[in-house]
């Protein structure tokens, strides 16, 4: 089905609070800007709450489609490319099942070659735990 998601419900953090670490994972292991990032890389000094003001704000580019409420969105971000987009509620993260992640798209799939892998991640650096994964509907 086109409309169907991957959900993973979080137990001892906020959805938000694992979406943003989610980010800011993806964004190390992108490794360093590509392309014409360069003009808009900030080293790796960039802070977890830098990474999640662009993945909400859309403050990658002017122009940019800015994130919905429950919406992060990532396309460039300080210089990487990481086209990471998906949704998060007050317990749950979750994203389109059908998602392929490409190394040349997402600079992160080295490390993390799916949604689960990214979400497992960031819930064990936080110290909390994701059920298993769930269907919903979009």
């Amino acid at each position: 089905m086109a409309n169907e998601l991957i959900r993973f419900e979080v137990n001892g953090a906020t959805g938000e609070q694992l979406a943003k670490r989610m980010f800011k994972l993806a964004w190390d292991a992108c490794g360093g800007p590509s392309g014409l990032g360069f003009l808009q890389d900030r080293g790796s000094a960039v802070t977890e709450d830098q990474v999640w003001q662009l993945a909400i704000g859309a403050g990658d580019y002017p122009g940019a489609v800015k994130a919905k409420a429950g919406q992060a969105r990532g396309d460039y971000v300080f210089g990487r490319m990481m086209k990471l987009y998906f949704n998060f509620g007050p317990s749950y993260v979750e994203a389109h099942r059908d998602m392929k992640w490409r190394h040349d798209y997402q600079g992160f799939s080295g490390k993390y070659p799916t949604f689960e892998h990214l979400a497992r991640a960031a819930a064990a650096s936080l110290g909390v735990q994701v059920g298993e994964p769930a269907q919903s509907e979009k």
